[in-house]
């Protein structure tokens, strides 16, 4: 399971995917990722228009709500791997190190039952 892919392919919430994986959920991958300006424009349609891409980050720097994510994994009892995707950083293990730190942080505080925030399905 992908969170990040997640968005960027279908949209679904973490617990809403993680729910549906179910007993087919065998590890994790943790990065992040934002919409980037890419500074150009781009003809869509006959009319230029701004150009926006997918930029990977790492796990505290996106779209991603990591303690969200937490939660749902913590809700469909999920102990595997989690993989982190650090590669494309220009300092990986620097990098590495924060990310550990802040999903390890993540875990802690996100909520092992249903409860606020997290008690909706997929809003």
């Amino acid at each position: 399971y992908d969170p990040a892919n997640g968005v960027y392919e279908g949209h679904l919430r973490p617990r809403h995917a993680l729910e549906l994986l179910g007993p087919y959920l065998a590890y994790v991958h943790a990065k992040n990722l934002i919409w980037q300006y890419t500074g150009e424009s781009a003809p869509i349609t006959n009319i230029n228009r701004a150009h926006w891409q997918w930029k990977t980050t790492p796990p505290a720097n996106g779209m991603i709500d990591w303690v969200e994510v937490c939660f749902a994994l913590s809700i469909v009892n999920f102990d595997g791997w989690i993989s982190m995707e650090e590669f494309f950083r220009p300092d990986p293990e620097n990098d590495i190190g924060n990310g550990l730190a802040f999903l390890k942080n993540c875990v802690n505080v996100a909520p092992k039952k249903i409860e606020q925030p997290f008690t909706q399905f997929n809003d």
